[in-house]
């Protein structure tokens, strides 16, 4: 499942997430991110990767080979 976000995570995206991690691959998508700067997206990246660690939600990472 990919999932868009936009800025933060609300609380109701992790009660989401937290429900459909063990049922599907989710695939964290940051919405707008051609409006963003490079320090911007790595700084919302870094947010979202901590806020979905804290929850111990599973998502699928992509490699960027």
């Amino acid at each position: 499942m990919i999932y868009f976000y936009c800025c933060r995570l609300r609380q109701i995206d992790l009660e989401f997430m937290k429900r459909m991690h063990r049922k599907v691959n989710i695939v964290p998508v940051i919405a707008k991110a051609d409006t963003l700067t490079s320090v911007e997206i790595k700084r919302l990246k870094d947010h979202i990767m901590a806020d979905i660690e804290d929850h111990k939600i599973q998502v699928y990472i992509l490699s960027t080979v």
